[in-house]
């Protein structure tokens, strides 16, 4: 008895699987200032090779892509696919700025020092008139913070608390006497 759906069927035909593309938020500003200067959806859709759902759907969302637009400043931020709530955006310009004041007067960060200072710019603009959607939280998570010190191209950041101050030194010595020890057998 043969198998009613066999493995080795091609229900798709013979072209392959086409791969899902994202689109910079550069190429979506240019979708829409084209769309702005009078171009039609189909013709912008044929002269950047895109499907014309996906040109429509970047017109329709015309003013959050607009919005990230003006907020991101980075190069990085850039070349971001997908937006976010305009919140978020407001809130780690904020955060940058305040960063880049205290690295300039030569404070002390910390990785706590810094969440805890999201936290609370988060919760000043959730007062404030910014529409957020519902369920939408913001927790100031590790993962976070590694993908904020991305985005905000911080990787020159210099932080202190324990583990920064610690002895570099002595903890190098003592790796150095571990290893030997362990080689000797004891």
């Amino acid at each position: 008895m043969s198998a009613k759906h066999p493995a080795t069927s091609n229900l798709g035909g013979d072209k392959p699987k086409k791969r899902r593309m994202s689109l910079s938020l550069e190429s979506k500003l240019n979708i829409v200032k084209r769309h702005e200067d009078g171009e039609g959806a189909n013709s912008i859709a044929r002269a950047l090779r895109l499907a014309q759902s996906t040109v429509s759907t970047v017109i329709k969302n015309w003013a959050n892509i607009k919005m990230a637009g003006e907020t991101s400043t980075t190069l990085m931020a850039k070349k971001v696919t997908r937006q976010r709530e305009p919140i978020y955006e407001e809130m780690e310009r904020l955060l940058k700025l305040w960063i880049e004041d205290l690295t300039q007067n030569n404070m002390p960060l910390s990785t706590t020092l810094i969440t805890v200072k999201a936290l609370s710019i988060w919760e000043d603009l959730k007062k404030k008139d910014y529409q957020v959607k519902e369920g939408t939280t913001f927790s100031a998570s590790k993962g976070w913070f590694e993908r904020f010190k991305n985005r905000a191209s911080l990787h020159f950041l210099k932080l202190t608390g324990e583990a920064a101050s610690s002895d570099v030194a002595a903890a190098d010595e003592f790796k150095l006497t571990l290893v030997k020890k362990i080689e000797e057998g004891g």
